[in-house]
């Protein structure tokens, strides 16, 4: 009789706790997760997107990503916090492939559960409006002898963007050698990181100048992160300049500034010159990178791209209008090419050219023609290079027109046309 007694008891304290609340506890609920369409897909970078509900327990959201559905790769864990309602979140992740698909999911995790979204694709796109390794460089002449960079980014040339002069440059620098007085300089492009993390910018300029940065591809947003306030020799980013004035920390470096690897910054340096030297040299130190040092190379290779005017629809990579229109390679590209080489390219002529007639001498090849590639002067270009031998180096151009081509060469003392073909 106890025995059942004492079973009755336990029986009546099993359906009293299932009766009374608070006398147990329920089991979690798991979060609710949505994986969303990618955003602001470009060449190297997208943002990937996702929604979570934490069902009223401490959760964290991250993204699985990768070429495949088996993904790869995870960004780190955000906290989404406690609550009860859908949280979005967002990350950015860089170093993508251009013309590739890309498979992501949104993932959510709390002390309980783990629940990932849909899958969802999406495909960076070519870069076919960047080139690679190139700023663009514009020169500013007869703005005056003051060393104040202000006395420039306040002078109607800047503010119209009308310079004197406009060329791409292979580094993030101005030129190689002094080159005007009274003039500024400016040196523009975007910048794309490698690597995500902290970024620091070192500007060396003679005399004043500036160096800014946007948050994004737009000039818009710009700001100015360094300046170099008096001046300073060629490549000099270390310590005190020559002409003072950095104090410390040196003005002329940035503050770390967290960047994202295959995102697009638009960058841009500017120097005011009186006379004397003229320079403009920029480095920058990324995750992964050596300290800069005195005499680095400015940035160059893929950190630095300009945007080109392309039209798909109609096929065209370049479109020039015929005033101050060049691409520059510069001359250290070719220093020394000898037999033969080829130059391919596509031409929409739409206009005449001079028709001459084939030469191995003389100078015909002046007026009225269509270069496609300037025959520059051989003994010009390359004397300060070569000058012992700088008469046997010659410029090779390309004369286009609706009529014809033509094949020019140009050195010490001749420019002939050597190959003519007319259109019947």
């Amino acid at each position: 009789m106890k025995n059942a007694r004492c079973m009755l008891l336990s029986r009546l304290l099993s359906l009293a706790c299932v009766a009374i609340p608070g006398l147990v506890h329920a089991q979690p609920v798991p979060p609710t997760v949505a994986t969303l369409p990618a955003s602001a897909v470009a060449g190297t970078s997208a943002t990937l997107n996702g929604t979570v509900n934490p069902s009223d327990h401490p959760t964290f959201g991250f993204f699985q990503w990768g070429t495949t559905t088996n993904y790869g790769n995870a960004t780190p864990a955000q906290s989404l916090g406690s609550g009860g309602s859908n949280t979005n979140f967002s990350r950015a992740v860089g170093g993508l492939l251009g013309g590739v698909t890309y498979h992501f999911r949104a993932v959510a995790s709390n002390s309980f559960h783990v629940v990932a979204g849909t899958n969802q694709s999406f495909t960076t796109p070519v870069f076919s409006d960047l080139n690679f390794g190139y700023l663009t460089k514009l020169r500013f002449d007869n703005i005056g002898n003051s060393v104040d960079v202000a006395a420039l980014l306040n002078h109607s040339k800047y503010i119209n963007d009308q310079p004197d002069f406009k060329s791409l440059r292979t580094d993030f620098s101005a030129n190689d050698g002094e080159e005007c007085n009274n003039c500024g300089y400016v040196v523009r492009g975007l910048f794309i990181p490698t690597a995500s993390g902290p970024h620091m910018f070192y500007i060396a300029a003679d005399d004043g100048g500036v160096l800014f940065l946007s948050t994004d591809e737009s000039p818009a947003n710009k700001v100015q992160i360094a300046r170099e306030p008096v001046w300073a020799t060629r490549r000099n980013y270390i310590g005190e300049a020559e002409g003072g004035g950095r104090g410390t920390p040196p003005a002329n470096r940035s503050v770390p500034i967290n960047l994202t690897a295959g995102a697009r910054y638009y960058i841009e340096g500017v120097v005011k010159e009186a006379t004397g030297g003229d320079n403009l040299d920029v480095a920058v130190q990324g995750p992964g990178d050596a300290t800069v040092a005195d005499g680095d190379r400015p940035i160059f290779g893929n950190r630095i791209a300009i945007a080109t005017r392309v039209d798909l629809s109609g096929g065209y990579a370049l479109d020039f209008d015929g005033f101050d229109d060049r691409v520059q390679a510069g001359t250290s590209l070719f220093f020394n090419v000898t037999n033969n080489f080829t130059i391919e390219l596509w031409v929409n002529p739409t206009g005449w050219r001079t028709n001459t007639v084939e030469a191995t001498n003389g100078i015909s090849a002046i007026a009225g023609h269509r270069y496609a590639v300037f025959p520059d002067h051989g003994y010009d270009s390359y004397y300060g290079m070569d000058p012992t031998g700088a008469m046997d180096h010659v410029g090779a151009g390309l004369s286009i027109g609706t009529n014809g081509i033509s094949v020019v060469e140009h050195g010490y003392g001749y420019l002939p046309t050597l190959l003519v073909c007319l259109n019947p």
